[in-house]
């Protein structure tokens, strides 16, 4: 299998490890390390590289890199640098770049970056729900582009958190 030297490059918010209690307030969540390998790069190529970028420590980001070595991705591990930096990597990029669209940082970088793709991904959750229906109601960061290279380049996916598939698991059930 071929694959390409420039990595993907995964972009870890990690709201919670920098406000565990405001972050959650705030409807601020990222998916798990299994859900980030199973599910996010689904459609990755197993043997392609991929780089974690994040402001935080090493043993921060260590599940989702051990998650995503576990079903055969080449992962690396780019942490402790300051945000600016971490901006500069992320507007340097040129394959794609993933990460929460909760992050005006990031949001900022794939639309302004060098990257061919910017995937911005949201966790619907019992958490999440009600504060994500009132942001995409119109507010905050308008997703309805007009230009043909933005329409390209800017994804939106959305991701259902553990607990949100199990809740959903358990109404289909109750109807049947």
């Amino acid at each position: 299998m071929v694959t390409s030297r420039r990595p993907k490059l995964q972009h870890m918010r990690l709201f919670l490890t920098e406000m565990p209690r405001r972050g959650r307030l705030l409807g601020f969540e990222e998916l798990s390390p299994m859900k980030v390998a199973n599910e996010l790069f689904h459609n990755t190529n197993r043997g392609e590289n991929i780089t974690i970028l994040s402001r935080f420590s090493d043993h921060n980001v260590k599940p989702y890199k051990d998650a995503l070595d576990a079903v055969g991705f080449q992962t690396r591990v780019l942490s402790g640098q300051e945000g600016v930096e971490d901006f500069c990597y992320l507007m340097s990029a040129k394959k794609e770049i993933v990460g929460t669209e909760q992050s005006s940082f990031f949001k900022f970088a794939a639309v302004l970056g060098n990257a061919t793709k910017g995937r911005l991904y949201f966790v619907e959750s019992p958490d999440t729900k009600e504060k994500l229906l009132s942001r995409f109601r119109g507010s905050g960061f308008d997703y309805q582009w007009k230009h043909p290279l933005l329409k390209r380049k800017i994804v939106i996916e959305k991701y259902k958190s553990e607990v949100q598939d199990i809740l959903d698991a358990i109404a289909i059930n109750a109807t049947v």
